[in-house]
């Protein structure tokens, strides 16, 4: 017969004393598969730790697998083809991973040691196993069946898996919550998570027989556990509280401060307690030592987002040691994940370090702090202190500090470097309290010096490489100046000149190329010790203007002015080309001598150069010029003409010509 059958028609005596025979042929052929990258949760169930490949499991009900972590919280794959998946619980020899499959109406194990080693045990064809837990040398499983719950074991002592149901005569609204402890290995507690309902089962003779029930004080359980000794039970969500009741008569005697929406309890193999709840606003885990109910530790679920995520009902579980906590949480988009909880057994240190706001150089500063923490650290306690500043970057080491009387402490420093200097004060931790580092940071006035710049104030010719002298006063160790060049207008940008070290008098001269009005900053950098300094000068270059003439027949000196001839009957041109700006116009002037001075013909307009700075005006031949007049011929730049400021106001040179037959 098998089972279905029995759980079908019911017909024998005591269902819960039949034990159902499955042969190896049995198991099913296809397991669940590990899937690399598939690890993704949607949901929790519930976690437990394998501490010999540092992983945590995971089930996901929602998705149907068992996610893989590793002790850093991160998800690495999972195990999949697992509907439902929900209760979890670990080998006494730590090789396996046990999951109740209701989906697939069957318990898995898990191989830690190659997770794609699955084997298979079916509960039964109607049989939905929701927890798991291992005592007195069996697999024991709470499951629902026919709209009522239950508990079955497996035994996989034999040479073929037995499975045996009904091994609670009392009703359960549901598949009840299962709890073991291995310092009371011969102990199961079942809670009902939709009533009140929680009992105590002797596993002694290999069955689940009942020592004690409380169906009035504990409500709807969403997490229990027992205490590792095995005389209390705890439980999480009746009354929202982590209430602890007696085993021998699950009698409450007492419970573990926290907030509201007790929701998840796991016990350390050392005592350790951590309570959690399923709060927005606060602590959700709290951690209490063995025998005391007074948390050492409250934790909250906050992000660097400024939002809180929430903890998973029964999403806390420690690793064997009792030192790392491992929860489960879920963020407001609904999303799961594991945060990792190191020392989570030591209150948190609490450190404070102050200094001065500035400080001069060179002179004393006190630092002065707090450590505190629960229970209060001693007087003497060693605190290591470093300074980073410009000077050791990477921190110098001050020695050790001792904590004075109520936590207290204060040390005198003379910082050398000016400028940012930090003050890092780090207490080690102890076996009680959490290591902790602070930092605090002054600003340290730097040595003044004095910088100059010579050469501004002039104007050069176009083309002229200008001689800028910079003077530096007394500095650390940096000699260094820079002499930097900014040309008027937009389509020039800033350029460096030269770098250099001053001279022993402090002297560096560079040389810039005036084709532009210019403004010249010699820069020093400083150094540790010595600020930062700049100066500025302003020097003016005139523009290149080139006037000239062709269709000449020869040049000749008249006086001391060369003059360009030309027939009358031939064209001839006069050709300005001028140091180019955008938009630049220029202002032409023609003046003539008769034999009685220069005179000034008719005002002129500015003329626009061409994008290449270059202007040409065609004269063509007329035989009706007057002939034996002086002429001449000039190109100016005026300085705000147009907004065009780039350089000095520039006359060109006079071009002279005359006309003969």
């Amino acid at each position: 017969m098998g089972v279905t059958e029995i759980v079908r028609t019911r017909t024998l005596p005591s269902a819960a004393a039949l034990a159902v025979l499955f042969s190896s042929a049995a198991l099913a052929a296809s397991a669940p598969a590990l899937a690399a990258g598939d690890a993704s949760l949607k949901s929790v169930g519930d976690l437990i730790v394998d501490a010999t490949h540092q992983r945590i499991y995971v089930s996901d009900p929602t998705s149907g697998h068992i996610g893989l972590a590793d002790f850093t919280g991160r998800l690495t794959a999972s195990v999949a083809d697992l509907p439902g998946v929900d209760g979890l619980a670990m080998s006494p020899d730590n090789k396996l991973v046990y999951a109740a499959v209701p989906g697939k109406h069957e318990i898995v194990a898990i191989d830690v040691d190659n997770a794609n080693k699955v084997t298979t045990y079916p509960a039964g064809d109607t049989v939905e196993p929701r927890s798991v837990a291992v005592a007195a040398g069996k697999i024991w499983f709470g499951y629902t069946v026919a709209g009522k719950g239950n508990i079955g074991s497996l035994d996989l002592t034999g040479a073929t898996p037995v499975v045996a149901l009904d091994q609670d005569a009392n009703a359960w609204a549901a598949a009840p919550k299962l709890a073991s402890t291995p310092g009371s290995p011969n102990l199961l507690a079942a809670a009902d998570s939709t009533a009140a309902g929680l009992s105590v089962f002797d596993l002694t003779t290999g069955k689940a027989n009942r020592t004690a029930r409380n169906d009035t004080g504990n409500g709807p359980t969403k997490d229990l556990a027992f205490a590792a000794d095995g005389k209390s039970v705890i439980t999480a969500g009746a009354g929202n509280a982590h209430t602890i009741w007696q085993t021998s008569d699950l009698k409450s005697i007492g419970s573990y401060p926290s907030a509201a929406g007790a929701n998840a309890i796991a016990v350390a193999a050392n005592g350790t307690v951590a309570a959690g709840a399923e709060v927005t606003d606060g602590p959700a885990i709290y951690v209490f030592k063995p025998g005391t109910t007074k948390s050492v530790r409250q934790l909250g679920l906050a992000n660097a987002d400024d939002t809180t995520d929430t903890l998973a009902t029964a999403g806390l579980a420690w690793d064997p040691t009792g030192r790392n906590l491992f929860a489960a949480t879920r963020n407001t988009d609904g999303e799961y994940g594991l945060r990792v909880i190191a020392d989570a057994t030591k209150s948190v240190a609490a450190l404070t370090v102050s200094v001065p706001g500035t400080a001069p150089r060179a002179k004393a500063l006190t630092v002065t702090g707090k450590l505190t923490g629960d229970p209060a650290l001693a007087a003497g306690t060693p605190l290591s202190v470093a300074r980073i500043d410009a000077e050791s970057p990477t921190g110098k080491s001050l020695g050790t500090k001792k904590l004075g009387a109520k936590g207290v402490f204060s040390f005198s420093d003379t910082p050398l470097a000016g400028g940012k200097v930090t003050y890092k004060v780090t207490y080690k931790g102890d076996a009680n309290h959490t290591a902790v580092t602070k930092t605090a940071t002054v600003k340290v006035n730097m040595d003044a010096t004095t910088l100059s710049i010579t050469g501004g104030g002039k104007t050069y010719a176009y083309g002229t490489k200008a001689p800028f002298t910079v003077r530096l006063g007394k500095s650390f160790k940096n000699r260094t100046v820079e002499v930097w060049a900014d040309p008027a207008g937009t389509d020039k940008p800033k350029t460096l000149v030269s770098k250099g070290k001053v001279n022993a008098s402090g002297v560096y001269t560079a040389r810039y190329s005036m084709t532009r009005n210019t403004a010249i900053t010699a820069v020093f950098a400083g150094d540790t010790r010595t600020a930062a300094k700049s100066a500025k000068v302003s020097a003016a270059a005139r523009a290149k203007v080139v006037t000239t003439i062709s269709g000449a027949y020869r040049k000749a000196k008249i006086g001391s002015d060369l003059y360009y001839f030309i027939h009358s009957d031939h064209a001839m041109s006069i050709n300005t080309t001028m140091s180019m700006y955008p938009g630049r116009e220029f202002l032409p002037a023609v003046q003539a001598d008769a034999g009685n001075g220069w005179v000034s013909g008719p005002a002129a307009s500015f003329i626009p150069l061409a994008s290449d700075g270059t202007f040409r005006d065609p004269i063509k031949a007329n035989a009706d010029i007057p002939q034996g007049i002086h002429l001449r011929f000039r190109a100016s730049y005026i300085k705000g003409h147009k907004g065009d400021n780039v350089n000095a106001t520039t006359n060109g040179n006079w071009v002279y010509f005359v006309y003969t037959k």
